[in-house]
Order: structure tokens, then C-alpha cells, then sequence
């Protein structure tokens, strides 16, 4: 059996563009949603408490979606800058010493 392959030092997570991805996905999902509750309720003309408070309800969801998209596309905006400054430091003579050839 041969030895397992050493790690290669040039791969680079993905997460962090997962994460903006994501956000970003979340946020326009949450505007969506935000902008068809609200065409809903104004449209129906429903008078029913229980409507209101459902809709009430679904806003906050909504609004609380969208921070969560913002937040997640400032994490991941900050771990792609922190990598590109990681990756423009040097120590290129570091990152080869353990690769065998």
C-alpha cells in the first residue's frame, strides 16, 4: 500500500465565498418575501386579526432572514480579505518546506 498523498499547500477553502454566496442569496430571498407579504396583506383586504398577527409575524421573520444574510456576507467578506492579506505576506519559502517532490 502506498503512503496517503501529502496535503497540497496551494488548496484554499471555499467557505468563505460560500459564506457571501450565501448571504447574499439570503438577502434577496428575504426582499422577495418581504415584498410579496406585504403586496399580500395590502391586497387582501382582510380585516382579521389573526391575519394581521400572522403577517406581523412573517415580517419579523423576514427582516431577521435579511440580517442573517448581511451578517453571514460580512463574515465571509472579511475571511476572503484576511486570506488575499494571509496569501500577500510572504513566506513562500515556508509553505514548500513540507511538500515532497
Amino acid at each position: 500500500m502506498s503512503p496517503p498523498n501529502a496535503p497540497n499547500p496551494e488548496r484554499s477553502s471555499n467557505v468563505a465565498i460560500w459564506l457571501v454566496c450565501g448571504g447574499i442569496g439570503l438577502s434577496i430571498l428575504s426582499w422577495f418575501l418581504g415584498v410579496g407579504a406585504v403586496m399580500a396583506l395590502a391586497l387582501s383586504g382582510q380585516e382579521d386579526p389573526h391575519v394581521i398577527i400572522a403577517a406581523a409575524f412573517g415580517a419579523i421573520g423576514v427582516m431577521l432572514l435579511g440580517a442573517l444574510g448581511v451578517l453571514l456576507t460580512i463574515i465571509g467578506g472579511v475571511w476572503m480579505l484576511a486570506q488575499v492579506i494571509a496569501d500577500q505576506r510572504g513566506g513562500e519559502e515556508k509553505r514548500y518546506r513540507n511538500v515532497e517532490r
